[in-house]
């Protein structure tokens, strides 16, 4: 991938944020919905999920215990990501040129670089809805179908300021804190940044280092 100006593509990318994270949604939703039968169920699923948080009357145990039935039956593989890669390759490419990611094949990079890209945008924007988003997508490039759907419950949750069913899902369905995730993630892009570390790789591979350490 070779040096990057980190600090401009960050601008850049901040400023283009809102096309950035639609994008995202538009390529976890293919992720997810690998068959009509199953986007029928995970549509009805977070639909129900967004009317009960909206009345503040959810049952997590309940979505959770759907979630983990649905995850039973559905697989992915490299051949998926491809396809959505070679579907969303123009967005890509114009929101590439847009950051100002020059690599080789922008699009493929700009792709497997997005959920570490939403993580640093959000924590920019003090914004950990998108911070989990980048969570949820990368769940979902590595095939962690019931871990993606989770992060993506609790993403809207986040959104919405109901940090307790954010608390619930992060416990139950990811076996992970995600209030403090998202602190640590958003710590270790403030070390980044402010070191410098981007200049050492991609955004993914600077932030991996320091995990590391």
């Amino acid at each position: 991938m070779g040096v990057v100006n980190a600090d401009e593509i960050l601008d850049r990318a901040t400023n283009e944020s809102n096309r950035i994270i639609a994008t995202a949604r538009e390529i976890l939703n293919l992720i997810l919905n690998l068959s009509q039968h199953y986007v029928n169920q995970l549509t009805n699923i977070y639909e129900d999920f967004i009317m009960d948080l909206e009345r503040d009357v959810l049952d997590i145990d309940s979505y959770i215990k759907d979630i983990y039935e649905l995850e039973k039956d559905i697989q992915i593989d490299i051949g998926l990501l491809e396809e959505i890669l070679k579907e969303k390759n123009r967005e890509l490419v114009t929101i590439a040129e847009k950051i100002n990611v020059n690599w080789d094949d922008s699009a493929t990079s700009l792709f497997l670089n997005l959920p570490t890209l939403l993580k640093r945008i959000g924590c920019r924007l003090g914004r950990p809805d998108v911070v989990i988003l980048g969570i949820a997508l990368g769940h979902a490039y590595g095939g962690a179908i019931r871990e993606s759907f989770c992060a993506l419950l609790a993403s809207a949750a986040a959104g919405r300021g109901r940090w307790r069913y954010v608390a619930e899902i992060g416990r139950r369905c990811l076996q992970t804190d995600l209030e403090t995730e998202v602190k640590v993630i958003c710590g270790l892009a403030k070390l980044v940044e402010e070191y410098k570390l981007d200049v050492l790789g991609g955004l993914s591979d600077a932030l991996e280092d320091v995990r590391r350490e």
